[in-house]
């Protein structure tokens, strides 16, 4: 369960946990920036920006383009044909891989409950339009100030116009009209996330366990412990990447002690 901003504890007295921070998270902060093109050139610099905004024109140019974000309300029926869009953008996008898109294991849970989500605007659904055609579809959630991007796939008879760079344009732009501060990425090292973000982080893994079950407790011990050694396997023996994330990053990381109240944790519970 990821969740952002200070919060009380919801877990009741009853169960414990085990704490381990690994995993690197890249988010936007833009509260250091008066508007989305500021914020862009910042971090992209002046040529990146550049031909970003020269594939924007692009596709502008030569389709009928516009953005739609349901945020407080959206057609249950149009729900489900844009969720099933976007299910099918990313079936046909990893098509032939090897591993499959993590969210679709846990795509009913989305289908249920992202409905009410986006009617009490706790989430939001950004859709680029060619016509009445959606070409470009990102789920996000929102708590507060917080924008945390989710889900984005497109058709790929639009990937010359790098619409995954675009979409993010778009979230950062409407991030800047409804004044939210952060725009959070989640984790997975894509380089070209990676390019739109200024902020870095480690996310707190916390496993969860009933206190008065002994082994449950084992359990949860050896799976805290089990996914930060298979996490550093990866990283050092598959990626080959030895160096600390706070020297790579050193411009952009940042210190959850003092981030505007920002944080985030992964959660499981056993």
């Amino acid at each position: 369960m990821p969740y952002i901003g200070k919060r009380k504890s919801t877990i009741i007295d009853d169960y414990g946990f085990y704490s381990k921070s690994y995993r690197l998270g890249y988010a936007m902060d833009l509260s250091n920036s008066s508007c989305a093109t500021e914020y862009l050139k910042d971090v992209l610099g002046k040529k990146p920006y550049k031909n970003l905004r020269q594939d924007r024109q692009r596709l502008y140019r030569g389709n009928n383009i516009h953005l739609k974000v349901y945020h407080g309300e959206i057609d249950k029926d149009n729900y489900m044909f844009l969720f099933n869009t976007l299910k099918g953008y990313i079936l046909k996008r990893f098509e032939g891989r090897e591993h499959k898109h993590t969210a679709l294991s846990k795509w009913d849970f989305y289908i249920k409950s992202c409905y009410n989500m986006i009617l009490s605007k706790n989430a939001a659904l950004f859709v680029l339009y060619d016509n009445d055609r959606p070409i470009a579809i990102s789920l996000s959630f929102s708590h507060k100030n917080i924008l945390t991007a989710a889900i984005t796939s497109f058709d790929e008879h639009y990937y010359k116009y790098s619409l995954g760079k675009l979409m993010f344009v778009n979230q950062i732009e409407w991030c800047f009209l409804n004044d939210y501060k952060l725009l959070d990425t989640g984790w997975g090292n894509i380089e070209y996330k990676i390019k739109f973000c200024n902020a870095v982080f480690y996310y707190d893994t916390k496993v969860f366990y009933p206190k008065k079950n002994l082994f449950k407790r084992i359990l949860a011990f050896l799976i805290s412990w089990g996914l930060m050694i298979k996490y550093y396997f990866v990283i050092i023996f598959k990626e080959k990447r030895y160096n600390k994330p706070e020297k790579t990053y050193k411009n952009r990381w940042l210190d959850l002690n003092n981030s505007n109240g920002y944080f985030q944790n992964v959660s499981l519970k056993i």
